[in-house]
């Protein structure tokens, strides 16, 4: 048809491309269409391409379908049902011809899209047609409703299922568009002073020093792996030492990786098993995976734990063979578990009636990079400055988290969830030169360690209760779980044992 018409060169039949290809050619375009005919089926559904073209600020023309309607409605143009393809032609023609409307058009589906149709708007939407269904087939939408936690795992699950089928780039503009909306409401963040308390009877940091600095890095993908050699190389210009986590189910970790990074004074820790934001489901998810990770951190020969999104149920992580998790945060409104341990410091989780091996929880303290650069685009390290500066001055510690996964090394190309590695060498330069005879220099086992030895004077030895705390470590704080220090420390290393490795 295309040749009888002569138009060869004007359509190019692609066959299937990727999704990045795609969105790459959708935001060329000045219009999109949907040229799906009026049938039954098509009136009761909203194709994919009607999301994608309003996420992407784009103007919009389609025949006049209910469901197509609802969900564009002033960002699109509808086909008189009475003059179809010649109406459909002459609004494509019209928009072209009016690019000041176009755009207006577009900025409206984009609104739509960020203020009433996106993930968190459809999860209420979603858990109730599940309800109505148990209501009608097994009439127990009332033990449903009683169980009000579960409402936020079954959201979670939810998401975590869908997203691979999210192209990586309307995923990415979403989390941005969301973020955004998040920093102006957000009045504790990137600092809240009531975090800033030290704990009671606070003895101070090992050889007096003014405060303690942790650097981590979690490694989300192959490509992250590949980069881990160039930033401990860059890290070892500056005469510090990290802490890698891995993800031992998702990508090849190469043994020798690991055992380099050890050799020159990093360390290793898990990343949890898959990271797909399933771990913390239910409990019986968590019991078919946790003796997984428990042979994963022999083999590694580590005892530290990092979950992934920073989902966390303190309790269930005690199940693990570790001395330390990272997987809380002292305050962060952008992830997905809203939860904040409202300290600088790390915390104590042990049973109620001191059974067991505990473990230090050290919340991260520094904003994490992809949250900086890639959703919120910012252009210099000054947030993490000013966040640092005032962890000095209350002696607390700093935790940072970031991925080698989203660092942009030179001789790479600019990608769209990436940032240049220089905002991160700009920083180490910073606290190495403004704070290197001030700071513990740790690797997380060494604050581990020297926590394990703390007795912190304190009546009941509970962590101060905050509004922020997540469901879970509410419930882990009210039981006793959630405390300053050890009931009965071991003893402390020398302090000499605990000096992290520098380079002068």
């Amino acid at each position: 048809m295309v040749e009888e018409k002569d138009l060869s060169d004007m359509v190019n039949f692609t066959g299937r491309v990727s999704d990045e290809d795609l969105l790459e050619i959708l935001s060329t375009a000045d219009v999109c269409v949907n040229p799906d005919r009026p049938c039954e089926m098509n009136d009761i559904s909203t194709m994919i391409k009607i999301m994608e073209y309003m996420a992407l600020g784009k103007p919009i023309v389609q025949f006049d379908l209910r469901e197509g309607r609802f969900s564009a409605q002033d960002a699109s143009l509808y086909a008189d049902t009475k003059n179809l393809v010649a109406d459909f032609a002459e609004k494509i023609l019209w928009l072209l011809e009016n690019p000041d409307t176009s755009h207006r058009m577009g900025e409206r589906g984009l609104r739509r899209v960020a203020q009433q149709l996106a993930w968190e708007y459809s999860v209420p939407n979603l858990l109730a047609a599940y309800e109505k269904a148990f209501n009608k087939s097994t009439g127990i939408s009332s033990a449903v409703r009683a169980i009000p936690s579960r409402r936020t795992s079954i959201s979670t699950e939810l998401y975590y299922s869908v997203r691979p089928m999210i192209p990586r780039r309307l995923q990415l503009l979403m989390r941005q568009r969301r973020a955004r909306s998040q920093h102006r409401k957000a009045d504790r963040w990137p600092i809240w002073e009531a975090a800033g308390s030290q704990p009671p009877g606070w003895p101070g940091w090992p050889g007096g020093k003014r405060f303690a600095i942790v650097l981590t890095h979690d490694v989300e993908s192959e490509a992250g792996v590949l980069r881990c050699k160039d930033l401990a190389d860059l890290e070892e210009q500056y005469g510090v030492r990290s802490s890698f986590g891995f993800v031992p189910m998702r990508y090849q970790v190469p043994q020798k990786l690991r055992e380099l990074l050890i050799d020159r004074g990093f360390e290793v820790m898990l990343h949890d098993l898959y990271h797909d934001g399933k771990l913390f489901r239910n409990w019986s998810a968590f019991k078919e995976q946790h003796e997984a990770i428990n042979e994963a951190l022999e083999k590694w020969g580590t005892r530290g734990f990092s979950s992934g999104a920073m989902h966390h149920n303190l309790r269930w992580i005690r199940e693990l063979n570790i001395d330390y998790s990272i997987s809380t945060y002292d305050v962060d409104p952008f992830e997905p578990q809203a939860c904040g341990l409202g300290r600088i410091f790390p915390c104590w989780v042990e049973s109620p009636d001191g059974g067991g091996r505990g473990f230090a929880e050290m919340p991260y303290t520094l904003p994490q990079d992809f949250t900086l650069y890639v959703l919120l685009g910012e252009q210099s390290n000054a947030t993490w400055r000013k966040k640092l500066d005032w962890i000095a001055a209350k002696g607390g510690m700093v935790l940072l988290k970031t991925h080698p996964d989203y660092m942009v090394f030179p001789k790479e190309s600019k990608r769209m969830d990436g940032y240049p590695v220089e905002f991160y060498a700009d920083l180490l330069e910073y606290i190495t030169t403004r704070y290197g005879d001030q700071a513990w220099f740790a690797q997380p086992s060494q604050v581990a360690d020297y926590w394990r030895g703390l007795r912190l004077a304190n009546e009941d030895n509970a962590i101060t209760w905050r509004d922020t705390f997540c469901a879970s470590c509410r419930q882990a704080h009210a039981d006793g779980w959630l405390r300053q220090s050890p009931s009965h420390p071991a003893e402390p290393r020398a302090s000499g044992a605990l000096a992290m490795p520098r380079i002068v």
